[in-house]
């Protein structure tokens, strides 16, 4: 085990993928496990925040990022399961952040260093907007990248927008700490089968990490509306094992 958390940035090219999902869930299944997890919720959009309580009007990460807060007197945290969540919220005024403060590389990981020591893994939702400075700050912050990606028609242009950022933000060594989530599959449909594999080939000859597959599922869409973690809206649903299975796997491999 790592002397301070290990961060993860859960990135994507677009909306709809289930990026947040995914981290979320990855937060929740390793805290039930006994795990100290920070979330920190870089999208505008909030729906991480909003999932794991922290209400629209709190102070979160951008009064962190403007040096009006230190991380340490916003973080809101919770007992879960045999271990804890703690979440450092967001809301629309996230999309300012770069006319609000100085939106270096490195205003993330400088802002976060010093509760890095309370937690035993980092995770970051980052905005669907890849070309932002905000994931750049996200990326440089990061110790590992998981890319959710759909099965979809031409899936691996969107998974190679992704390793170039990450490659061009941190270097194409980054690519070994970088771990992929096939997100929405539909494993009996045959098309998606050929979809899958065609993400698994590109990530083999990338030196990408696949951590697993994820089904589309009902119980993955009502936790995604209901805002709600899919791990306690239907633990025993296939998605949510498939999920635990990934958490399990990225908890080996980072921690």
């Amino acid at each position: 085990m790592s002397a301070k958390g290990i961060i993860v940035a859960v990135c994507g090219e677009k909306g709809g993928i289930a990026k947040t999902t995914t981290a979320t869930t990855i937060a929740y299944d390793l805290a039930r496990k006994g795990q100290r997890v920070l979330c920190i919720d870089m999208d505008p959009q909030g729906a991480m925040s909003s999932i794991m309580g922290a209400a629209e009007d709190d102070a979160g990460i951008l009064d962190v990022l403007a040096g009006e807060n230190a991380a340490a007197d916003l973080i809101q945290s919770f007992d879960y399961g045999n271990g804890s969540i703690g979440i450092l919220g967001a809301n629309a005024a996230l999309s300012q952040a770069e006319a609000a403060c100085d939106m270096r590389p490195t205003i993330l990981a400088e802002a976060i260093e010093p509760v890095l020591k309370d937690y035993d893994l980092v995770v970051i939702d980052t905005s669907p907007q890849p070309k932002t400075k905000a994931i750049v700050a996200a990326l440089t912050a990061a110790d590992h990248v998981v890319l959710p990606v759909l099965a979809e028609p031409k899936p691996t242009e969107s998974l190679a927008k992704m390793a170039a950022v990450v490659e061009r933000v941190k270097g194409a060594e980054a690519l070994a700490r970088t771990h992929v989530v096939i997100t929405r599959h539909q494993p009996f449909v045959n098309v998606y089968r050929e979809m899958a594999t065609a993400i698994e080939t590109f990530c083999e000859a990338k030196g990408i990490g696949l951590l697993g597959t994820v089904r589309n599922s009902c119980s993955v869409v009502e936790s995604q509306a209901l805002r709600i973690p899919l791990s306690d809206h239907k633990r025993l649903s296939l998605a949510a094992c498939e999920y635990r299975e990934v958490a399990d796997k990225l908890a080996g491999e980072v921690l």
